[in-house]
């Protein structure tokens, strides 16, 4: 749905629950006594919020053939007034007819209320719903028919999300005390069955172990190990970092063309890997872990030159590759990976020229089968490639690219930012986006994130702003400024990681 469209159902979902508050009539009052198959129905338009309404609307299909009917119904109305004003008669003005192209036939309707509510809570209601709009049994309703139906009867009474919302405040900053005042790169959850605590990787190289509390209990330093020598290393830094919560191993990605995998089970990270000589640099990581049944996990990353590699682990549970050593770190080049007894391990697949610039983010969805990556791409902003190569690859266009993305799958929804600082969201399979939220001063957008559970969008921007919109009624509920520190260096800017929203806890990186 277009964005247009989009906001007239926001007008139009308003208008409506306005009248419904307002009018209650002797048809209402009697509506209310009927049998237990509108008790059904009236329960589920009672759950149908301006943002219920807003999903669903999304799912109905426009009626071309309705559409070429009252075209001719229109055109022979136009003749035969023209042929009557030509004996002197004119016919009064007829009155508007309300459009009504939008209509579901009962098995996309029920679909369409599962998907929103989940768990088939509401599955008896949406027939009985059906069948009630759907007198004359002609297995259609429309849009209209549904609407007319909600003022009738008076739908529970909701504010809009503006008008409820309860403001964020922004809590103490804290300063992680091992970074040295360097960017954080990426923030992990490193979580167990009995434990639980962070990671968080600066862009020196520099990793600490914090606990729940942001306590910190252990540091090193990742660079140090490769030469010996306790000395800062130049023209080096860390791309990304990932956890892999499966077996329990930290990787990290660096500029000198390395994967650095550290055995995590303890507060005192070991590494057991090392992968240089890459071709190129290695931007940004995503994995999926194995499954129950013990089939192999894999490893995605985005490079430099925008290409994707996927590694797939075979004995993940064993080990991620052949190990020489368990003494000590094994280092292997890139080019070992596909001889034996590498294979044994482990397969390596690149997709070369995904995007023709470098890979800002990539990510796996749909249980492993969609990998997702972004670049600044003008004519491939965003691509969705399906893994085992039985789909056509899904592709997104924004003229100055994308920086950063977040998927929910469970919703088929995408939402991207980019530096022009306009937030869109898309449905994943359409090529266009059906809303573009402006932020205030259009900054560059750096981060964004999707909190499904209470329906909003967040976006972090370069001016150290936080927006908050609500993902249905696509309306901006809060802006907080945040407070940095002043660096202490004149000139100097803020520098931020890949990441700057952290889930759950929302923490934002800065140098």
């Amino acid at each position: 749905m277009s964005i247009k469209s989009q906001k007239s159902l926001n007008d139009e979902c308003s208008e409506i629950f306005e009248k419904s508050y307002s009018v209650r009539s002797a048809s209402e009052e009697s509506l209310l006594c009927e049998d237990d198959l509108e008790d059904l129905a009236r329960e589920l338009m009672k759950k149908m919020t301006p943002a219920v309404l807003s999903k669903l609307r999304r799912v109905f299909r426009k009626n071309k053939g309705r559409n070429q009917a009252r075209d001719i119904d229109r055109r022979v109305e136009e003749v035969m007034r023209a042929a009557a004003a030509e004996e002197g008669i004119q016919f009064a003005t007829s009155a508007p007819q309300p459009e009504d192209t939008l209509w579901l036939d009962e098995n996309s309707f029920v679909n369409a209320i599962d998907n929103i509510f989940g768990h088939h809570k509401y599955n008896t209601h949406a027939h009985k719903l059906f069948q009630l709009l759907d007198s004359f049994n002609t297995s259609k309703i429309w849009w209209r028919q549904l609407i007319n139906r909600l003022v009738a009867v008076g739908a529970k009474k909701t504010s809009s999300r503006a008008e409820v919302w309860k403001p964020a405040r922004e809590k103490e900053m804290r300063r992680l005390e091992h970074c040295k005042r360097e960017t954080i790169v990426k923030l992990l959850c490193v979580e167990r069955e009995d434990s639980f605590c962070y990671v968080s990787v600066s862009k020196g190289g520099r990793v600490g172990v914090y606990s729940g509390h942001l306590q910190l209990m252990n540091s090193y330093e990742v660079f140090y190990h490769r030469s010996g020598v306790r000395r800062r290393i130049k023209n080096c830094w860390v791309t990304d970092a990932i956890y892999l919560n499966d077996v329990q191993n930290l990787i990290l990605s660096a500029s000198d063309r390395s994967l650095t995998i550290y055995d995590a089970t303890t507060l005192t990270h070991t590494p057991i890997f090392c992968i240089t000589g890459l071709p190129n640099i290695p931007t940004c990581l995503a994995y999926t872990s194995s499954s129950a049944t013990g089939d192999g996990s894999e490893l995605v990353f985005g490079t430099e030159r925008g290409d994707l590699t996927r590694l797939q682990f075979l004995q993940p549970r064993v080990s991620l590759f052949y190990c020489k050593t368990p003494e000590n770190i094994n280092y292997y080049f890139w080019m070992e990976l596909p001889s034996h007894p590498h294979t044994l391990y482990c397969n390596v697949t690149t997709w070369r020229h995904v995007h023709s610039r470098s890979v800002r983010r990539v990510s796996y969805t749909r249980n492993g089968d969609i990998i997702v990556s972004c670049s600044h791409d003008s004519s491939v902003s965003v691509r969705a490639r399906h893994v085992p190569g039985k789909l056509d690859d899904y592709t997104f266009k924004v003229q100055r690219g994308v920086t950063c993305f977040h998927v929910v799958s469970s919703l088929h929804f995408l939402v991207t930012g980019s530096c022009d600082g306009v937030v869109r969201l898309w449905e994943t399979t359409q090529s266009t986006p059906y809303a573009a939220l402006m932020t205030p001063t259009a900054p560059a957008v750096l981060d964004v994130a999707v909190v499904a559970s209470e329906e909003i969008v967040l976006a972090y921007c370069n001016n150290c702003t936080i927006h908050i919109w609500d993902m249905y009624e696509e309306c901006l509920l809060q802006s907080i400024k945040l407070k940095f520190p002043f660096l202490g260096v004149l000139g100097k800017k803020i520098e931020f990681g890949a990441f700057c929203i952290h889930p759950g806890k929302f923490n934002f990186n800065y140098n």
